[in-house]
């Protein structure tokens, strides 16, 4: 539901691959060339920054741009094509179900996948990749706080007798507990899951490579001291590191354990200086070749043999943020490609630029509230009908009708998380999953949920971006919507606190630390009444298809397990670095990211729900 703009182009096919780039944050369906067109160039405008190459840690997984690169310069056993559909990448390697109790998958990567220093995707890839996206390994019951960097929201390095992987848990390897028998190929790793994962076929996926992270854990050099950094890795030197990986697994080595998680966990964070060559060592249709501040470059890899080979050979992503500096750049034929979100007068603008294409359409992801149920500061959310309450006063349709169909006239509510509109299975989905119950608010429902909790106009906090005129009307709305008297509840009450006026309620505040640390003064947040702190799901896709956004502003279903004060990870607990880049905003799939960088933080409102009993 965001406005893909183009600029026409006389190299037809650039356009079009570039458009597909931009749209899904890949060329997945857009093309199976196997060359690349000489000096084929797109530049393409994108939100947010780089801010680091790992978009599985808890810091990488605050930049939805992080997840896009990664998505251009990595491959996975599956993905979802440009109609939703879950398309194997046999190019890649295969994921086979090989016993159904105990729910047991074996990954095996094809035989010439490669990275692009050379060295052969293995199975110990796989191996890092489960290590640190299940916490099977992690030292239990450690407090990480002190750890944390309050400015940044960065985990810093961990003492040697402490495991701890920073990785995205909730895509299924944390069901997975056991750990993985590597296949006598090298090239195979089995995984015996501890009950049925609907998503086993993307579960699991190379994030970084072993050989890399290992060598710079354990002091294992890849090439000569006096090669070239980004030359060839040496063959025998990277099996030594990557052997080193599988057996610090195999004996639970702890010292050496947290050495590679301690590179894994903040090692590919870019804290301002170019990055090391070795890091931008890929596996994808493209590699990184540069960053600058704003900017990232990515040239076609030339060992990618895989089926998503890419036509343009360098493709520039440029952060631009101010949709006039928007405007003006497509003026002057600096950008080529651009899908900033949903804006009537905006579009209207771009149109008007000479030469550009405007159109209007869906891409992969989608709006939405995350919400936290543990381990926030207020535990609100950990009562199921004090969560159902807040979802019942969320104007869906309202949001859609007012910032989103001034755009796109046809754009619908999405009641699936899982499934799109359109595909195979979504009505009778829907049918039964209980979305039926929010398709409008309900403000009745909500205060008798709350009254049966024994909970009376509970606090929320609400993380967006104050600088997005669009967060901050759908915030609005939002605000409004918990506010009414309607069927007896009390108005909710507003919010005080720096930048607020009013005094019958509490004190706006950071959702968690560091989150007002920005480059530029900020506008205070609105302040008024809102809604509960939230539980939906996280939303850190690092594998997305190439066209569209889902056609739903806010949250769109009742919501499942979660991780984020209207974000994606702890924000209200542990990790403020999350809190950066939920801005009730939608994760778009493109390389126009919209997270934000660490500058970019997004301040937090606190609000009421309607409830009974004193305001």
């Amino acid at each position: 539901m965001h406005p893909r703009v183009e600029r026409v182009r006389i190299l037809r096919t650039v356009a079009v691959v570039a458009a597909c780039a931009v749209a899904g944050a890949a060329l997945v369906g857009c093309t199976q060339q196997d060359r690349v067109v000489d000096g084929s160039r797109a530049t393409v405008a994108v939100s947010g920054t780089l801010t680091s190459l790992n978009p599985n840690s808890s810091y990488g997984r605050a930049s939805t741009l992080n997840a896009d690169v990664a998505y251009l310069t990595g491959s996975a056993f599956a993905y979802p094509d440009a109609g939703y559909a879950l398309v194997d990448d046999t190019s890649f390697g295969t994921a086979q179900v090989t016993s159904e109790d105990p729910f047991t998958v074996r990954y095996t990567i094809a035989d010439d996948a490669t990275w692009s220093d050379g060295v052969p995707v293995t199975a110990a890839d796989l191996m890092l990749a489960w290590a640190a996206n299940s916490g099977a390994l992690d030292t239990p019951d450690v407090d990480l706080e002190p750890y944390v960097d309050a400015a940044t929201g960065r985990l810093g390095e961990l003492p040697a007798d402490v495991v701890h992987f920073d990785g995205a848990r909730g895509r299924g390897l944390e069901l997975a507990t056991q750990a993985p028998q590597p296949g006598a190929d090298g090239r195979s790793l089995v995984l015996r899951f501890d009950e049925f994962t609907s998503g086993w076929r993307t579960a699991l996926a190379p994030g970084l490579p072993a050989h890399v992270v290992a060598s710079r854990a354990l002091g294992l050099p890849l090439r000569d001291a006096d090669a070239d950094p980004a030359s060839d890795a040496d063959p025998k030197a990277a099996r030594t590191a990557q052997d080193a990986l599988l057996d610090a697994v195999a004996d639970r080595d702890t010292a050496a354990l947290s050495a590679i998680a301690n590179v894994w966990n903040g090692g590919y964070d870019l804290t301002g200086a170019a990055p090391d060559a070795e890091l931008l060592v890929a596996n994808g249709p493209y590699r990184v070749t540069a960053v600058s501040d704003g900017s990232v470059t990515l040239g076609a890899n030339p060992r990618y043999r895989g089926s998503r080979a890419p036509a343009i050979e360098t493709i520039v992503l440029d952060t631009v943020e101010d949709p006039d500096e928007l405007v003006r750049r497509f003026r002057e034929g600096r950008v080529d490609v651009a899908s900033p979100a949903p804006d009537a007068e905006l579009a209207s603008a771009l149109a008007e630029v000479g030469g550009v294409t405007v159109r209007a359409g869906t891409e992969a992801t989608f709006e939405h509230l995350d919400l936290q149920f543990a381990d926030s500061k207020s535990g609100l959310f950990g009562d199921a009908r004090v969560r159902e309450a807040f979802l019942h006063v969320v104007p869906r349709q309202q949001l859609l009708d007012e910032l989103v169909a001034p755009v796109q006239a046809d754009a619908a509510l999405l009641d699936s998380f899982v499934l799109r509109p359109g595909a195979e299975g979504y009505e009778e989905t829907i049918a039964r999953n209980g979305s039926a119950d929010y398709q409008s608010t309900d403000v009745d429902a909500a205060v008798r949920l709350l009254e049966e909790a024994g909970v009376t106009s509970p606090e929320v906090c609400i993380l967006y971006d104050p600088a997005d005129a669009r967060r901050v009307a759908a915030f609005g709305l939002i605000q409004a919507s918990a506010a009414r008297p309607d069927s007896g509840s009390p108005t909710a009450r507003a919010p005080t606190g720096p930048g607020c006026s009013g005094s019958r309620a509490p004190t706006t505040r950071p959702c968690s630390r560091g989150t007002r640390r920005a480059s530029a003064p900020r506008p205070s947040p609105p302040c008024s009444a809102a809604t509960p702190r939230s539980p939906t799901s996280t939303t850190s896709p690092t594998r997305r298809p190439t066209s569209s956004s889902t056609a739903s502003p806010a949250p769109t279903t009742p919501a499942s397990r979660s991780t984020g004060c209207a974000s994606s990870t702890r924000c209200c607990g542990r990790t403020p670095t999350v809190c950066r880049s939920s801005r009730i905003r939608p994760s778009r799939p493109s390389p126009t990211g919209s997270a934000a960088s660490p500058a970019r933080r997004s301040p937090a409102a606190c609000c009421g729900m309607p409830g009974r009993g004193s305001p």
